[in-house]
């Protein structure tokens, strides 16, 4: 961490210019430093590696220690920020001590009357703390923002991704899901944004590098402008995602299950009242969709569940209504064996807004009819027994109506 009390009664901020190596190793030699959260003596470090900090010692139950722990990276991500809202004539503030919260924010800054605090983040995050942090600073008035740090450059635009457990707390809900990351090697901020799920270790993102002379209020709170995108470059990138789902699907016709996972076996089970096996999940239950990244499992897992379960069990013309399959998938799910990443969305929030878009791609494949916002008729039950190779023709329909489903969405 970077600030702290000296015995001399002076609060002491490491990164005010005013401090040289020689006048902090004189007040060392002759002062003792202080946490300002717990009072605890810390450790003034004036090493040659990394920023010069303040340290806990090892034993130090002060809630503050990971601000001594952090890598040299979050150090160095953390003073650009700082520089960065300085540059535009804000008054950011290094580990400000908020009060009624006991909380010390990497950084915090008052835009537009508007109370911001920024979490850093590279390393792993408990759920508990994530949330009890979030909520917190919600509940006191503060906005939070969390910005991921990346060391290693990203030079596509079209970047297969591995989304961490912390990745997924960075993630931003509205006005479309997004996250905002600081790329130390660029110096830029990225921008990740259209999630499309590949495996359950890779996604398919769109990275959007944007300029430290983007303002602080137009990157927090008005994204959109630096992402406008032609339609000619959607529509090639849903192509070039499409051509990759593709290939996925047909890994997944012809995978070997040596071993089940729970959600697999389940699937299998309901799959096997029709003398079918895993591979054999029809083509409308294996849809990509937006909404997908915030869901564990693959595509085909739960379409197929959904399918089965509870679409082909209603009548034809039988009506139901978003809600009421929301709610029903929320109750069934974690039996089912299905999960969901962390996200400061409620979990029956992200099952809607999949369910959402699933049933939309229905409605265009003539299965289900939309009668009102939010309602839904049944007039076309999806067949489940089939041959390979009518499943691989279907795939290969499938797969052409998607490319113009997209390009309608996007246009």
């Amino acid at each position: 961490m970077f600030r702290a009390r000296c015995s001399n009664g002076q609060d002491i901020f490491l990164k005010h210019p005013c401090w040289s190596k020689s006048s902090l190793t004189k007040m060392r030699d002759n002062y003792t430093f202080n946490c300002l959260s717990c009072d605890e003596e810390v450790v003034l470090k004036l090493g040659e590696r990394q920023a010069w900090h303040f340290s806990h010692r090892q034993n130090s139950l002060c809630s503050e220690r990971h601000h001594c722990n952090e890598s040299a990276d979050h150090k160095a991500a953390k003073l650009e920020v700082y520089r960065w809202l300085e540059s535009y004539k804000l008054e950011p503030k290094i580990e400000h001590y908020l009060e009624d919260l006991r909380q010390r924010p990497d950084v915090y800054v008052k835009i537009n009357d508007r109370k911001l605090v920024l979490e850093l983040q590279r390393s792993y995050l408990n759920r508990g703390h994530f949330l009890k942090r979030y909520f917190s600073y919600k509940d006191h008035g503060y906005e939070t923002i969390w910005i991921g740090v990346l060391k290693k450059p990203i030079r596509r635009a079209r970047h297969y991704y591995a989304l961490s457990h912390v990745d997924s707390l960075l993630i931003r809900p509205f006005p479309f899901p997004y996250a905002i990351y600081f790329s130390l090697t660029a110096r830029k901020w990225m921008i990740f944004s259209d999630f499309f799920y590949v495996t359950p270790r890779k996604t398919f993102v769109r990275v959007t590098p944007i300029p430290l002379t983007i303002s602080p209020h137009c990157l927090f709170f008005n994204p959109e402008v630096h992402l406008t995108e032609t339609k000619k470059d959607k529509n090639n990138r849903m192509k070039e995602y499409l051509t990759v789902w593709k290939r996925q699907t047909m890994k997944a016709r012809t995978a070997l299950h040596y071993s089940l996972t729970k959600t697999e076996r389940n699937v299998l089970q309901l799959l096997q009242r029709y003398k079918m096996p895993l591979n054999y999940f029809p083509a409308l239950c294996n849809i990509p969709l937006s909404s997908q990244y915030a869901c564990n499992n693959a595509p085909y897992l739960w379409q197929t569940w959904l399918v089965i379960m509870y679409i082909n069990n209603k009548g034809l013309g039988e009506a139901f209504s978003l809600s009421q399959l929301t709610q029903w998938f929320l109750d069934n799910q974690a039996k089912a064996g299905f999960s969901f990443r962390l996200s400061v969305l409620h979990l029956k929030q992200h099952i809607r807004v999949l369910l959402n878009d699933y049933l939309d791609v229905l409605c265009y494949f003539n299965v289900l009819e939309k009668i009102s916002p939010g309602s839904y008729k049944l007039i076309h039950a999806i067949t489940i027994n089939k041959s390979f190779q009518t499943l691989l023709g279907d795939d290969t329909y499938i797969m052409s109506q998607l490319v113009i489903y997209f390009e309608n969405k996007n246009n």
